[in-house]
């Protein structure tokens, strides 16, 4: 084995032993009393066999379909990983039941409020956790836990419902849990959706327009590239009702277009687009910008849309849009399947979301206008 290799097992090795440390110390918080828990999603049950043989005291319902389904986007040699389960908790006797079904259906045959935990490891998409979420949340007890894996940018899926509904999450490497009672299922009344990286040779108006198809009062706030695109096109595009235009940059080259800008400078950039009538909310690419650009949008009356509320940075009287704040949903995604977030690669999941949208110029007339001189962040 060489030394690449041995370096990569190792740091796999150490992933999977934090993971399993989160749900070992849960488990372990029971003390000797019974416990039962739900894994859904079993392969081979590496980690059924790890539970049932460090906790005498628990009871396990091994979940999975081991069967293609069009609902399971993964190809695996499930009879082989069946019958390598069968064997694996045959030891076990009766703390180890099976159930082969789909792991939605298989919530259909538990009590409810009668498990202690439920891990989820099935189908890595939103779609299949949040039916997942639903499903099995009321089979647990009051005081229990619901857990699961991968939750990291290579599935963003997982991640992605996992952030929509569940607050006060634990995370030990790619493994989350939280408590029963701290997973809200409804949806926000307001939300407000923007995407990145908007211009006349990427916009993937097919998927927008499908969104508005399918998503009742859908409206999108569109980070727009200006130097991108003829002053005909953006005209066109503004002409949309469920669309609004904000200035992203200006050719977008790098993530460090706006990092170094002068306050002159920033000034001759405003004057460049404001002739273009976008939104006065501008946001630099990659987050990256100068106190120069600060200054001249400042001046210039403009709102600047930040990652953080708290920003150390940002002058006094300079509003500002923060992802992470206001009381309504706020969802970032970008036009091309970049971060994690693309609109094609997330796509069912900004198909699901329900609420009354609105566009990041009325949050901040509401919210920002009048509190223009304590540099609100709404």
């Amino acid at each position: 084995m060489g030394m690449e290799e041995s370096v990569k097992r190792t740091g796999e090795a150490l992933v999977l032993a934090q993971s399993r440390a989160l749900i070992y110390d849960i488990i372990a918080g029971y003390g000797n009393g019974s416990v039962t828990g739900v894994e859904l999603g079993v392969r081979r049950a590496s980690l059924t066999t790890y539970l049932l043989a460090n906790f005498p005291n628990l009871s396990l319902i091994a979940v999975d379909l081991w069967a293609e389904s069009p609902e399971i986007e993964e190809t695996h040699p499930h009879e082989e990983n069946y019958r390598k389960t069968l064997a694996a908790l045959e030891p076990f006797g009766d703390r180890a039941k099976i159930l082969r079904m789909l792991t939605t259906e298989a919530a259909g045959e538990v009590e409810d409020k009668s498990v202690d935990f439920v891990y989820i490891d099935a189908t890595h998409t939103f779609e299949a956790v949040s039916a997942e979420l639903r499903a099995w949340l009321p089979k647990i007890k009051a005081d229990g836990w619901i857990m699961g894996h991968d939750y990291c940018a290579d599935w963003a899926g997982v991640k992605l419902a996992v952030d929509e509904y569940c607050k006060n999450v634990q995370v030990a490497a790619t493994t989350w849990a939280c408590r029963k009672r701290d997973v809200d299922m409804t949806r926000p009344v307001s939300v407000v959706l923007d995407f990145d990286d908007f211009h006349q040779t990427n916009h993937r108006l097919d998927l927008l327009w499908e969104l508005r198809e399918r998503v009742k009062g859908f409206k999108v706030n569109l980070f727009t590239v200006p130097g991108r695109c003829v002053p005909r096109w953006l005209e066109d595009m503004q002409a949309v009702e469920w669309i609004d235009l904000l200035p992203h940059g200006w050719k977008h080259a790098n993530n460090y277009e706006f990092a170094k800008v002068t306050e002159s400078e920033g000034l001759e950039y405003l004057g460049k687009i404001e002739p273009l009538g976008l939104t006065k909310c501008f946001k630099a690419p990659g987050w990256q910008i100068s106190r120069g650009m600060y200054a001249a949008l400042n001046k210039r009356g403009y709102v600047v849309a930040e990652q953080w509320a708290l920003n150390p940075l940002r002058p006094p009287g300079l509003r500002c849009y923060a992802l992470d704040g206001g009381p309504e949903k706020r969802v970032h995604g970008h036009i091309g399947n970049v971060c994690g977030n693309g609109i094609e690669e997330q796509f069912e999941y900004y198909a699901s979301l329900r609420g009354r949208f609105e566009f990041i110029r009325d949050v901040i007339g509401e919210r920002a206008d009048k509190d223009a001189q304590e540099a609100a962040c709404v």
